[in-house]
Parts: C-alpha cells; structure tokens; sequence
C-alpha cells in the first residue's frame, strides 16, 4: 500500500503542472529579452550557470499533522516526513526547470548523498525576522538581487503573525509577506563548501531550503477545530546564494489549507505546486557573458 501512495504521489505531482514544465534543454539559461527580465539578474560563466536545489535536513521538519495524517494513511513519521521532503524538491524542480538548468541533490546516488551530508554539516541555521517581499522591477545587466539588511534574532520560537497581504489561487489562501515574524535562514560555517561544490557541479546558485512547517493557523480561536473554518498553514524557509557566499535573498513562503484535510496526497497536490512557484519567483536571472559575446545562440 505504502508503495503504491509513492507512486501515485510522485506521478499526481507531475501531471498537475503543464506538461511543457517538465523538460529542458541541456543549456536553458535565460538571456536578455527573456519573460523573466523583469527579475533581477546574475552574470555567471557557462562553466558555473546551473542552479544547485538543497532540500531541508531531516531534523528541520516541524509538523503538528503528522499523528492525523499516520492515522488516515498509515504512515509512520519517518515516512511522512520523507514524503513531504521529496514532494518539496519535487515541486520545486519541476518549477525551476522551466528558466534553469538544475542539479538536485534529493536522488539516489552515493556519491551526492556524501556530499548532500557534508552541505548539511558546513551549514549552520539562524532565526531572522521576516522580511519585506522583493520588488520584481528591472534590474541594469549584472547587478544582484535586492540586499535586505536584516535583524538578526537568536534562537526562538516564532513570534505571532501579522497578515501584511495575500491572495487568492485555486480556493486556498496564499500569503506573501508577514512582519513581526521570524524564519529560519541558512548560515554557512564552512567556507570551503563552496568551493568543493561549484566546480563539482557547475552550480553558481544556490537554493537551500532551510525547514518545513506544518502547524495550525496562528490566531484561531479554540472552538474552530474540526469546523469548517479549521485552517492549518504550510511555511517553507528559504535562503539563495551564490558561489561566492553571497546571499541574495532570504525567507518564507507560507499557505494555508483546510485542517480537516488528512491526506498526504492532497496536501501536496493543492499546496507545494504553488509554494514552489512563490520560492522561485525569487530566484535571479541567469546571464552568460560567453553566450552573448558569441551572439547569443
């Protein structure tokens, strides 16, 4: 049964994305004049352009749903937790795949999974208070992403929200900025990670996703569990460098659901396709000095 609630997952995560998301050309970075260029944009060498997806640690996965989804699926914690974490990087490839050439390093492969454990080792994580959502505006050829100065907090919980804006997609509601809120960033301990990665992989940028929660909506009251108003939210962490150890941009996409909805399934089809949209809406454009010196073919 368990197998079979892999499969289903994994092919019912594919075919709710257009089929056109799911391919890409072994060189697909953008150049000028591409949908994207309202975003900012990143000058990298060919030898170092493809993005590198870093999925959450094990240990960073918070979740209150897990003993409602065990009972309804017959999962166990390390089950869900594994599910959720694939679906994630899942969604998130799929998504990126559409404007980058992507490494993942959430596959089967010993060598990857040596270097997946020494990612996590070379990074540390750190509570920073929500910040103010990017403007999108165009950007001159080469600059960064916008530089966020951020209030760094110690470790701590959460602190409770204030909705600043959100909207409406598909019946659920997606949130896009909170302040008065913290989320967990990553914090590079190592500095020679970089160095073994990009020449490694080719990779110039960096994806970390940093922690996944699952909780119920802040501020219900009590006497709405198991009503029809019973919401629950999806919070991804997130943080985006550069090879160089540049942090482009940090935070968290949020969406809610309903909390009378228990089916592992469902939650993934409903929420993490547009959860990863929201993540890599984030992400620079990519430009190949190379590639445009030699008429950008």
């Amino acid at each position: 049964m368990k197998a079979k609630l892999v499969c289903q997952l994994l092919i019912l995560l594919i075919i709710s994305v257009p089929s056109s998301s799911l391919f890409s050309q072994e060189d697909n970075t953008l150049l000028p004049g591409a949908t994207q260029m309202d975003r900012d944009t990143l000058l990298l060498p060919m030898d170092q352009s493809r993005l590198m997806l870093v999925p959450f640690e094990p240990k960073m996965y918070r979740s209150e749903v897990d003993r409602y989804i065990g009972k309804r699926d017959q999962l166990s914690f390390q089950e869900i937790r594994g599910y959720f974490r694939l679906a994630l990087d899942n969604a998130l490839n799929i998504e990126a795949k559409k404007s980058y050439e992507v490494v993942r390093m959430h596959v089967d492969d010993a060598d990857v999974n040596r270097d997946l454990d020494y990612i996590y080792k070379s990074i540390g994580y750190q509570y920073r208070e929500m910040p103010k959502p990017p403007e999108h505006e165009k950007k001159g050829l080469g600059k960064l992403a916008n530089k966020v100065k951020w209030k760094i907090d110690e470790l701590g919980e959460d602190k409770e929200p204030v909705q600043e804006g959100g909207r409406i997609e598909n019946g659920q509601i997606v949130h896009v900025s909170y302040t008065n809120e913290r989320f967990m960033a990553t914090k590079i301990i190592n500095q020679e990670m970089m160095n073994f990665l990009s020449p490694k992989y080719g990779t110039g940028l960096y994806l970390f996703i940093n922690q996944l929660d699952i909780r119920l909506s802040p501020g219900q009251e009590s006497t709405s569990f198991g009503s029809d108003n019973f919401r629950r939210e999806l919070k991804v962490h997130f943080s985006i460098l550069t090879s160089d150890k540049q942090e482009l941009y940090a935070g968290a996409v949020k969406r809610e659901f309903s909390g009378n909805n228990n089916s592992i399934k469902f939650i993934i089809l409903n929420n993490f396709p547009e959860l990863a949209s929201e993540i890599v809406r984030n992400l620079p454009v990519v430009l190949n000095p190379e590639r445009m010196e030699t008429g950008m073919e």
